[in-house]
């Protein structure tokens, strides 16, 4: 959902997708839970009447789910923030260590940053 927000992907979401912890549990279809470990503090920016992460966590948390929205989605996301200097590889690295999911985004780091 972040992703689209900042308009780095041209898919819309079938459904907001939120991050929750791990014990939470709901029955609303309206969302999309996705139950991490993480800080879900870090990295969030409140908005007018929401609260959205960063281009930053979006794009490693985008990274972090490839599997789910697809790595071609995850990587071309990555790409257009870097391409439209939305923000620099080197504070979504820094993001990526805060929510010590850095494995996740290096995993895939050659593709982003090589075209």
């Amino acid at each position: 959902t972040a992703l689209f927000h900042y308009h780095l992907t041209d898919q819309a979401p079938q459904q907001i997708w939120i991050l929750v912890p791990p014990n939470r549990t709901t029955a609303d279809s309206q969302y999309r839970c996705m139950r991490v470990k993480t800080k879900l503090s870090a990295g969030v920016e409140t908005h007018e009447t929401s609260r959205v992460v960063s281009i930053e966590r979006a794009v490693a948390e985008g990274l972090r789910f490839a599997t789910k929205i697809g790595v071609e989605t995850a990587i071309r996301a990555a790409r257009n923030a870097f391409r439209q200097k939305l923000t620099t590889p080197a504070k979504v690295l820094k993001t990526a260590r805060e929510l010590k999911i850095e494995p996740f985004v290096m995993k895939h780091w050659e593709a982003i940053t090589v075209e």
